[in-house]
């Protein structure tokens, strides 16, 4: 028997597949959402193999996008990594389109959305209510899903470990990446650059810190990264935002209420990625009020669905501060055939980091008997504008002596 009645917060990808769920198993349920149609987003728009997999899984359809085969993982000058992958297993989505698609499914679906603006929260004998700009809204559970800024978490006097921050420019012109999704890693401040195609002639450019202490010097390195990586001079302006990451941590005597995406702070602090966290924890999150009536039952049943994810934060949580300032050594560590086997054969697959760890011996056999990756080249010693302009087909290739290739 499920929770009579459940509010949800926002309605955003982890708001939206908790309402989704929900209504499909005909359990009380209404959206609060302050912005009356779908909003865009400072977001690459990359979708992980396991999101791709765990949309199937909950009948929700894949929006529109870019295939990608091919990943680059660098520390410039030093290392640049390009894998390509058997089959074309990652996608670039436009983030407001991909919000518009959910929205439609969500409502197609019975999911009631009303544009409302939260102002306060509260829980008082067993009962969330939540008063907005023109009525109280009262529930026997409730699913935060609001955001970075989460009024679900500071009502109830949630904190977070980390916030990191990215910022981007949106739809540059560049034909150099089409299938091709770049990370590369920048030591100062912790975090990488990335180009992620948006289409044959399109890329999202941006940078990501894994801590948000950075102010303006991170729109200054976007200005550098992008003049060195891309050959056009971004039209559309610099958006970008905190990603909360590291868990939300909430008082012991805190009301039974259920954080998700990035108002949970579920996002993975290496990679930066969250839509795949958003839907996983939304999913989690609708299942727990579903199998239980009760409220608290609902927050341990949560707990346990996401105990997996929470052990990864947790490992991340100690790795990641000490991984980025090396990022350059962990390039050519990954370039060795040994732990590129493994470790990216498992990053593909879409394991999260430690379990690449839990699985190194299964994935040291699969990518042999079965691989994800196919093909490896390992280049050292160029600057980045030379990298980037190699990778033009108008270009002659670089000479043979100032690269070198590796296959596995």
């Amino acid at each position: 028997m499920p929770v009579k009645s459940i509010l949800v917060l926002g309605a955003g990808p982890a708001g939206l597949a908790a309402a989704i769920v929900l209504a499909r198993a005909r359990a009380g349920v209404v959206v609060l959402e302050r912005h009356p149609v779908p909003r865009a987003k400072p977001c690459g728009g990359g979708l992980t193999p396991r999101a791709l997999l765990l949309m199937r899984e909950m009948g929700l359809a894949v929006p529109p996008g870019h295939l990608v085969s091919t990943i680059e993982a660098n520390a410039p000058p030093r290392h640049y990594n390009t894998f390509t992958l058997a089959d074309r297993a990652l996608l670039v989505a436009d983030r407001q389109e991909f919000n518009r698609a959910l929205w439609v499914q969500a409502l197609l679906a019975g999911v009631p959305i009303l544009h409302r603006r939260v102002l306060r929260l509260s829980w008082k004998q067993g009962v969330f209510r939540a008063q907005t700009d023109r009525e109280t809204f009262t529930g026997d559970a409730l699913i935060g899903a609001d955001g970075a800024a989460s009024l679900a978490r500071r009502a109830f006097g949630g904190k977070v470990h980390e916030n990191a921050r990215a910022v981007m420019h949106a739809c540059v012109p560049s034909a150099r990446y089409a299938g091709r999704l770049v990370f590369d890693g920048r030591p100062s401040p912790p975090g990488y650059g990335w180009v992620f195609p948006t289409g044959p002639e399109t890329v999202n450019a941006g940078v990501y810190a894994t801590h948000g202490k950075t102010g303006h010097r991170l729109k200054d390195l976007l200005g550098e990264y992008v003049r060195a990586r891309v050959e056009n001079a971004p039209e559309s302006p610099v958006t970008g935002g905190p990603i909360p990451w590291g868990g939300a941590r909430l008082p012991e005597n805190a009301p039974p209420v259920l954080l998700v995406g990035d108002a949970g702070a579920w996002a993975d602090p290496m990679t930066g990625e969250g839509i795949f966290q958003a839907l996983f924890t939304g999913r989690a999150a609708a299942m727990a009020c579903i199998e239980t009536p009760h409220p608290a039952g609902a927050r341990r049943a949560f707990a346990r669905r996401t105990r997996l994810l929470a052990l990864n934060l947790a490992f991340l949580r100690s790795f990641c501060p000490l991984a980025y300032p090396h990022v350059g050594g962990a390039a050519r560590v990954l370039a060795t055939p040994f732990m590129r086997r493994v470790v990216t054969e498992g990053l593909v697959r879409g394991y999260t980091s430690s379990q690449c760890m839990a699985r190194f011996p299964a994935l040291y056999f699969a990518s042999f008997s079965n691989p994800a990756l196919v093909r490896h080249e390992h280049r050292t010693g160029l600057p980045l504008a030379e990298r980037a302009a190699a990778l033009d087909p108008a270009l002659p290739p670089l000479p043979e002596r100032e690269a070198s290739h590796g296959n596995p």
